[in-house]
């Protein structure tokens, strides 16, 4: 969440190239879907409304609850 397509790759032991694909297919079936990303960010957005990825502030949120 926020890193770089070069970050990405290092932490994964993938290729940079590999990371940019992947963004590409993704992106390529939410506009198939009718659903225009338009910057890695709207993805993000768009993956965690979708519940394929879980929000960033999740944690922080579950950490304050009582009970």
């Amino acid at each position: 969440m926020g890193a770089t397509v070069t970050e990405t790759a290092a932490i994964h032991f993938i290729a940079a190239s590999t990371v940019k694909a992947h963004y590409r297919r993704v992106v390529a079936k939410y506009e198939a879907a009718g659903r225009l990303v338009e910057n890695k960010a709207q993805l993000m957005v768009e993956l965690i409304a979708d519940g394929w990825l879980d929000s960033p502030w999740a944690c922080a949120c579950e950490s304050r609850r009582v009970g």
